[in-house]
């Protein structure tokens, strides 16, 4: 099955046809397009702010009226009202919320690594482990040195939430650790860690968005420099 979306610049319509290349069984559902003239250039706005609709990719798409109703792309509606979206491309259903695909609590190893991390952070999978008030401590990751350290992770739109213990890495240094989490740039959490500080359970919001980022800032003299940890990390 091909998708083709054209726009017609002269009378501002939208053209969508979709044509079935192989064979349709017997009591499938058929597909078939046609043309519509639609209203363009609505804005959508969400509790007062206004809604800037983008795609799995992050870039912007279009909401437009047809017949005195309003389309918005699925996924940016979700967002805004922090469900998850999910498609089951065998069954040819959409959900908003939870789903068989959605439901659960997932170990970060498994689903969602870091794509990305700045020098000093070092990942956590398998048999390898960060102790942190005596205690040994997988799944996650830990960050070192002074100044500020990173890892991002793509969401994709899939998570409401984020658990994790987090604490000092033993022996690490004795100045103070800031460690802030950002869901598509926005603060959602921010901690101060201690070098005697015991590991906490924290739950971090995700709103089922596309990128977190996890930034720790330490004091950049490198042997004072507090070793963080965060570890068990799951999303919901």
């Amino acid at each position: 099955m091909k998708l083709h979306r054209a726009r017609d610049f002269a009378a501002g319509a939208l053209v969508m046809a979709l044509t079935m290349g192989v064979a349709v069984p017997a009591g499938a559902a058929v597909l078939t397009g046609k043309k519509i003239d639609v209203l363009q250039g609505i804005e959508i706005f969400v509790d007062g702010v206004r809604l800037d609709p983008k795609d799995a990719n992050g870039k912007s798409v279009e909401t437009f009226v047809y017949n005195g109703t309003t389309y918005i792309p699925l996924r940016a509606v979700s967002q805004a009202l922090g469900k998850a979206v999910s498609y089951d491309g065998n069954t040819k259903r959409a959900y908003i919320g939870t789903s068989p695909m959605t439901t659960g609590s997932y170990r970060m190893e498994d689903v969602c690594k870091p794509y990305r991390t700045s020098s000093y952070v070092r990942t956590y999978t398998g048999t390898e482990t960060m102790t942190m008030g005596g205690k040994e401590y997988g799944n996650g990751v830990a960050t070192s040195w002074g100044g500020e350290q990173y890892a991002l992770f793509n969401l994709n739109g899939a998570y409401n939430s984020l658990t994790l213990d987090l604490g000092p890495i033993d022996n690490s240094g004795t100045a103070d650790a800031e460690v802030t989490f950002y869901v598509d740039d926005v603060r959602v959490a921010n901690y101060t860690v201690g070098a005697g500080d015991l590991p906490q359970k924290v739950t971090i919001p995700l709103n089922h968005g596309l990128q977190l980022k996890i930034a720790t800032e330490t004091d950049t003299f490198v042997f004072s420099s507090l070793y963080v940890g965060l570890g068990n990390m799951m999303f919901q």
